[in-house]
Formats: structure tokens, sequence, C-alpha cells
């Protein structure tokens, strides 16, 4: 997950939502990645003016219209 991650990066994307429920996972192997609606290019994408942190862990500054960083997708995981 993380080499697939790491590659979407290098593609200058980021994601801003890699919570378990986001991963449909079959084995090793085999999953998928769901709900791109925060991702985008990683010079312009931002986070929603509402983001939960309560019930959702995120890194300190991923809120409310913050930039979306590769940081921020990586320490989600």
């Amino acid at each position: 997950i993380t080499s697939l991650i790491q590659e979407l990066h290098k593609a200058d994307y980021v994601h801003g939502d890699l919570r378990d429920a986001n991963f449909v996972v079959k084995n090793k192997k085999d999953f998928m990645l769901l709900d791109f609606d925060w991702a985008g290019s990683k010079q312009e994408t931002h986070y929603p003016i509402r983001v939960d942190q309560k019930d959702i862990r995120r890194p300190d500054d991923a809120r409310n219209g913050n930039k979306i960083t590769t940081e921020h997708d990586l320490e989600m995981l």
C-alpha cells in the first residue's frame, strides 16, 4: 500500500483521506483504494472547510482549507 501511495505522489497527486475505511484489502497484493473526493494535484489540493478531527485521527494541520501534503498521506498510513 505504501508503494502505491508513493507512486501516486511521484505523479504529483495526493489523496488526503487515507483512513482504513477507504481501503478494501483482499490479501497482501490485492486491494483497492477508495474515496478520491479530496484527491488532486499536490500543488493545488486543499482539505474541505469541515474536516472530522474528532472521530478520525489525522495529522494536526490536516484541517479546514489547509493544503493536503504527501506527508499527511504517509502519516495517515
